[in-house]
């Protein structure tokens, strides 16, 4: 009998076993196997929004060069006119002062600025 029951505790050892052996695979695949094919998921995902913003930054610089071109064009071309006072009204050419709000931060400075740019171009028209 006792031949018997060791036969018996060896087939029920070697069953025991083989669902061990089961559970450390799903568990192993579980906690190996899926999470690198989130990643790689995960990955692909980053790979697409890298192209878009690159494709986005580029559409950015060529849209600042137009605008940086432009303003460049139309400073030069306001400056020329106002040099040779094309754009000046009739009041400011003959020396008469704007009536402008000076109490105004943002006016006064404009106001400056632009009593700056009219001495620069009496200076560039003397020489």
């Amino acid at each position: 009998m006792k031949v018997e029951n060791l036969e018996k505790i060896v087939s029920l050892g070697g069953n025991v076993a083989q669902i061990i052996l089961a559970a450390a695979t799903i568990g192993a695949f579980f906690f190996t196997v899926i999470p690198l094919y989130q990643k790689a998921a995960v990955d692909e995902q980053v790979a697409k929004q890298q192209v878009k913003l690159e494709k986005l930054e580029r559409q950015i610089r060529v849209g600042y060069e137009r605008i940086r071109a432009d303003a460049v064009r139309q400073y030069f071309f306001a400056t020329g006119s106002k040099c040779t006072a094309l754009l000046d009204p009739p009041a400011l050419t003959q020396g008469a002062k704007p009536q402008v709000d000076l109490t105004n931060t943002h006016y006064r400075w404009m106001y400056q600025l632009v009593c700056v740019r009219n001495w620069a171009c009496q200076i560039q028209r003397m020489t």
